[in-house]
């Protein structure tokens, strides 16, 4: 495989690219800034494969980018919708990451000797909406809100971090929008849409300028059951925007046209509070991107696993929220269908934290509370993807009660694991793994590894708990897989699924190394390491469809349901959507609508989403989707009610599909040779309480049909893969890495 992967330097043949349509209108006239000083420049990782050999000459054709800013590295994938092959970069992330997106991309061409002009589309995932909100350094936000709603955003949600010390010593956070910058309106709308006392032009006005005078640089409107009369906000927008031309307004029926008035207040007011930083992301980024490469369109990654355009993403920012998790996910599926895995566990294990989730049927599941901070739980579509305070730099101590414990603390990224030799003492997960022989090296071999510092910090662990340095280290690692496993039950097993049912996606920098310890407290039948594990979110950018939902609330017990009228709404959302798709250029071949019923029992909380193809064109419609519902909600909780159901809201989900990666198999049949991937036959690995022989494979030399028997270490630049005695590995056809127990 050493021709096949092109990780700093190096190709793959197996991922190819169909072309089918560019996607996005970039928007001209935007000036640049002035130059940045050069120490703040993103500078790329040396890799010894290639990475300082010159580019050749330009090669024509058109190509795609996939940027994933995290907190240490930026990575990037370019691809050709043409047929070429891949290629990977990694760049140190900035304060700026803008800066890091500009060095990543840059750096990608210059591998590819790509020529600029041939760079269509720029797919970035991005973290400035959670870093804007964690910061507090957002926009001062003004609220206009029904008269007796003024405190809306401070009573919230009954929700404290503990019990009842919780409650007793929590500093409950401020709101995003001060009370100071709240003003109340006299009009008054029922919950059927009927307005009961209209809305005074003069009021708003007066309110707005009132709040322009106090300094605010954003406004939004957020009216009680403004989602049954969305022309009333719409009204209240336009006054506003004549009297305040110059700041951006949010509409909350607009952002989330759902009920519930503290949800659809908070969700509207965070993407106002975030809106002013993602446009100047988003023009500054366009605006660098277009000075190298002049015909690029940019879009951002969405929460859902979709991508939106630059303005759609200065327009509605919040649904941009989770966007980096969404990508391996999205990848993970993708992948999972290729290879006939539909049901697929992602397992995505950082510095800091591993992000777990579930997908069913090929399709991933989506989610309606995510978290901004542990407090801002805001409504928007996003990937149900749950973070585990679990990675390769949390810190392991031992307290006063003589038991270990690992995370959620972490080294971070600096100083980092002792074994980074950057001044780190504190013993780490990434530590252990150096100690027992699971992490030989970083980057291949090209980023140096302090055994000894390594040992001496585990060594304070060991002291504590009166054993060895080893069977400390490999207790540091029984401890963080149980927290990691807790993670991966959670999505499946306590929402009533069998994980041995699904195969295991490992990916990230450090899933590999805890792919197959997983694999075997699970039961999965099989652990899957992507080709590329380190950046498989940026795949997962590439492969995801250009995309919208639309909602309608509409509670009605089934019983007093008007099926008409159901089916009407539905066709209204389908209309809204196809007409978004066509302002966006998508040809009828290219979209696709899906659509969700939410359900719940009469008088619960919260809703079950039920999924239809096709809700206008069954004629048994409401016997489908109660049926339907008792069936999931059976799934989920285990159990059933003889009670109505309910609908709660209607959705649409509109999806335009933009170029995505085909695929060229190689052939996979089972073949001698992995011995020549061999790097270093004496390697030995710490396993049940002794050191054992497991051999360091080169995984840029393992080809498709390869197979291996553990214990075994294979060593790539972007990620390290342990294999256990007992199982084993082999290349799939996409160069993917299968784990699996042998017979």
């Amino acid at each position: 495989m050493a021709d096949n992967l092109r990780i700093s330097g190096q190709r793959s043949d197996l991922l190819t690219w169909s072309p089918r349509r560019r996607y996005g209108d970039r928007e001209p006239g935007l000036l640049r800034r002035p130059p940045r000083p050069p120490s703040r420049e993103a500078s790329p990782l040396s890799f010894k494969a290639g990475a300082d050999d010159p580019p050749a000459s330009e090669t024509p054709g058109r190509y795609l980018v996939g940027v994933d800013v995290g907190g240490t590295f930026t990575d990037v994938l370019l691809a050709s919708v043409d047929g070429e092959p891949p290629t990977l970069a990694k760049v140190l992330s900035t304060a700026d990451p803008a800066i890091g997106v500009i060095a990543g991309v840059r750096e990608a061409a210059r591998r590819a000797a790509v020529d600029p002009a041939a760079v269509e589309l720029i797919l970035n995932g991005t973290t400035v909406v959670t870093n804007t909100v964690v910061e507090r350094r957002g926009a001062r936000v003004g609220l206009l809100t029904t008269r007796g709603y003024r405190y809306v955003l401070e009573i919230a949600r009954s929700w404290t971090p503990g019990p009842v010390s919780g409650w007793m010593v929590w500093d409950k956070p401020a709101p995003l929008a001060d009370t100071r910058d709240v003003r109340e309106l006299s009009g008054r709308i029922t919950a059927d849409g009927t307005e009961l006392f209209a809305h005074d032009e003069g009021g708003v006005r007066a309110a707005v300028r009132e709040l322009r005078d106090a300094g605010v640089e954003a406004i939004t409107i957020a009216i009680v059951h403004g989602y049954a009369r969305p022309d009333v906000e719409q009204q209240i927008g336009e006054w506003a925007a004549a009297e305040a031309s110059d700041l951006p307004i949010s509409l909350a029926s607009s952002v989330l046209p759902e009920m519930r008035e503290y949800e659809r207040t908070l969700v509207a007011v965070a993407n106002a509070y975030v809106q002013p930083a993602m446009r100047r992301y988003v023009r500054s980024l366009e605006q660098e991107l277009r000075a190298s490469f002049p015909t690029t369109n940019l879009n951002i990654v969405r929460s859902d696993g979709g991508v939106m355009s630059g303005e759609d993403a200065v327009q509605r920012p919040i649904e941009t929220v989770f966007s980096g998790p969404a990508g391996g996910v999205r990848a993970a599926v993708h992948i999972g269908r290729l290879i006939g895995h539909p049901d697929v566990l992602s397992f995505d294990v950082g510095g800091t934290s591993t992000d777990v989730a579930l997908s069913r049927g090929g399709h991933a599941a989506v989610a309606r509370r995510s978290s901004l901070t542990e407090y801002y739980k805001v409504r928007v579509p996003s990937l149900d993807v749950v973070a585990i305070g679990a990675g390769g730099g949390s810190l392991a101590h031992v307290p006063l009660t003589g038991a270990l414990r690992v995370g959620p603390e972490s080294a971070g990224s600096n100083p980092g694991p002792a074994a980074y030799g950057r001044g780190g003492g504190e013993p780490t997960v990434t530590d252990a793994n150096v100690v027992l022989g699971y992490l030989p090296s970083l980057l291949a071999g090209q980023m140096e590894i302090r055994h000894d510092l390594a040992r001496q910090a585990v060594g304070r662990v060991a002291d504590r708990l009166g054993v060895s340095v080893e069977q400390a280290a490999r207790s540091i690692i029984e401890v963080i897989n149980d927290r990691m496993l807790g993670g991966l039950r959670l999505v499946s097993v306590q929402r009533g699924h069998d994980p041995r049912r699904f195969a295991l996606f490992a990916f990230g920098g450090a899933g590999p190394l805890h792919a197959n310890a997983l694999l075997e407290l699970l039961g999965s039948p099989v652990a899957v390491v992507p080709a590329a594990p380190g950046v498989f979110s940026t795949y997962g950018f590439l492969v995801a469809d250009v995309q919208r939902e639309f909602s309608r609330s509409y509670v009605r017990r089934l019983s007093r349901v008007d099926e008409a009228e159901l089916r009407g709404i539905v066709g209204e959302l389908a209309a809204e959507a196809n007409a978004w798709l066509t302002d966006r250029g998508f040809d009828a071949a290219d979209r696709d609508l899906g659509f969700q019923i939410g359900m719940r029992y009469f008088r619960q909380g919260y809703e079950l989403p039920i999924v239809h193809a096709d809700p206008a064109g069954d004629p048994h419609l409401l016997d489908t989707i109660a049926r339907r519902f008792v069936a999931q909600h059976r799934q989920t909780y285990q159990f059933e009610l003889e009670i109505e159901p309910e609908v709660v809201v209607v959705r649409c989900v509109a999806a335009g599909r933009k170029p995505v990666p085909a695929t060229r198999p190689a052939d996979a049949s089972i073949r001698e040779g992995s011995a020549q991937a061999i790097a270093d036959g004496d390697h030995q690995i710490y396993w049940d309480r002794s050191w054992t022989i497991a051999p360091r494979y080169d995984r840029t030399k393992l080809e498709p049909g390869h197979h291996l028997a553990g214990p075994a270490v294979i060593e790539q630049e972007d990620s390290t893969t342990l294999v256990h005695p007992g199982f084993g590995a082999r290349v799939d056809a996409l160069s993917n890495l299968l784990i699996e127990r042998l017979p």
